[in-house]
């Protein structure tokens, strides 16, 4: 297992918190934008973005990593701006869409 697919595992495994215990997923989906160029972090991503049960703030850390670091292939852009855009049309979290919002300009 190298570590891509640890903090992959590590933050499945985290159970679902308030705002004060979700701070450790934020710091996984961080730790894993030095690893953008794995393609299981694009998908990692876009499955949390695209989740609305998961943790909001964990969900907006990947949309501001996306919007930073747009994927490289057309293919890859496409699908992560299907994704960003679903979220802005159908999430239920301000603040999430908000994100989505600002972050679609590269796709």
């Amino acid at each position: 297992m190298d570590c891509t697919e640890r903090l992959i595992n590590r933050f499945w495994m985290m159970p679902d918190s308030t705002d004060f215990e979700g701070g450790a997923k934020v710091d996984v989906v961080v730790e894993l934008e030095d690893h953008l160029d794995d393609p299981r972090v694009l998908a990692f991503f876009l499955s949390v973005v695209a989740d609305p049960g998961e943790y909001d703030l964990a969900r907006i850390e990947c949309i501001k990593i996306l919007r930073l670091w747009p994927p490289s292939t057309a293919t890859d852009r496409q699908r992560a701006g299907q994704v960003i855009a679903a979220v802005l049309c159908a999430d239920d979290d301000y603040l999430v869409r908000q994100y989505a919002a600002m972050a679609l300009g590269p796709y």
